[in-house]
């Protein structure tokens, strides 16, 4: 893996926070910032597909006909289950 070193300035607060939760999670500093901007991007990807489901959902909203005919098809196949 390829890799950069970086070098960040941030609050003494924040930084005692990280070592507490690297130390808690038996992680060296680098690997428990790698997971932290992993789970960053993480978030954002999923917050992004969120953004564009919703998008295409007010482009395309479900046809409430057809919602309500494959519900009545549905419950007529399935019966008492």
């Amino acid at each position: 893996m390829n890799t950069a070193k970086l070098t960040v300035t941030i609050p003494c607060d924040k930084y005692e926070r990280i070592e507490k939760e690297k130390k808690q999670k038996g992680l060296n500093r680098s690997a428990f910032v790698n997971l932290m901007i992993s789970f960053f991007f993480q978030e954002e990807d999923e917050a992004e597909k969120v953004k564009r489901y919703i998008s295409g959902y007010k482009k395309k909203p479900e046809d409430i006909k057809k919602i309500a005919a494959f519900e009545n098809i549905q419950s007529k196949s399935l019966g008492e289950f």
